[in-house]
């Protein structure tokens, strides 16, 4: 007699952003991550601390992340690394739920942040201390 059985589930599949869903997002994304780009300072010379390079956007699955990429003094051990600033997860019926990425180096999702449209989470980012407000 057979150990194991099949049941059957009652969990709703994830939603999947669409291809044009992500083209929207990269869209609008890009002239935020290029205005907070342009504010930061020129690196002159060798610096004693990490300094940021650029902010940038890529898609992982159902998630949007925005990132800085840092560059580190001359004697650390790695050259550059890629900071995480904002993540947008897509819920479904073109909605997103946004987190934070934590100094212990996880995200945490903010429930203040949850079934928010496009234009709301690219609103949020340029202006919630969370994210980018300092620097756009």
């Amino acid at each position: 007699m057979a150990k194991y059985h099949w049941v059957r589930s009652n969990t709703p599949k994830k939603a999947k952003p669409s291809d044009q869903l992500k083209r929207q997002v990269d869209a609008a994304f890009k002239p935020v991550l290029e205005e907070a780009t342009a504010k930061l300072s020129p690196i002159e010379g060798p610096q004693e601390f990490n300094k940021g390079l650029h902010f940038f956007g890529k898609w992982y699955r159902n998630f949007y992340y925005v990132y800085e990429k840092m560059k580190c003094p001359p004697n650390a051990t790695e050259e550059e690394f890629d900071w995480g600033i904002a993540r947008l997860r897509y819920v479904g019926d073109n909605k997103f739920n946004m987190a934070c990425f934590r100094h212990t180096g996880e995200w945490s999702d903010l429930f203040t942040h949850e079934g928010m449209t496009l234009e709301e989470c690219v609103e949020a980012v340029k202006t919630d201390p969370w994210f980018l407000s300092n620097y756009v």
